[in-house]
């Protein structure tokens, strides 16, 4: 018999996690729905929910278009 329980919420990668936990905060402080967000950032509501439940990890593109919907900035550091 297979294994039914669910894989983890945020998958394997800690980046996942970070990621998702940050564009969850961030929308629903700014008052957002994910369809909102969807909408604003031109995508679909269902990738918004992988990408906060750390199903999916998004590209730079893609990350870059919710944070711009989100009124913020894309920035990063290399160390």
């Amino acid at each position: 018999m297979k294994n039914s329980t669910p894989k983890p919420l945020y998958g394997n990668s800690g980046l996942s996690k970070y990621v998702a936990l940050k564009v969850a905060g961030w929308r629903i402080a700014a008052g957002l729905t994910q369809m909102e967000l969807a909408k604003r950032a031109k995508m679909k509501t269902s990738a918004i929910g992988r990408i906060e439940g750390g199903w999916h990890l998004p590209t730079l593109r893609t990350l870059n278009k919710i944070v711009v919907a989100l009124g913020k900035e894309l920035t990063f550091k290399l160390k």
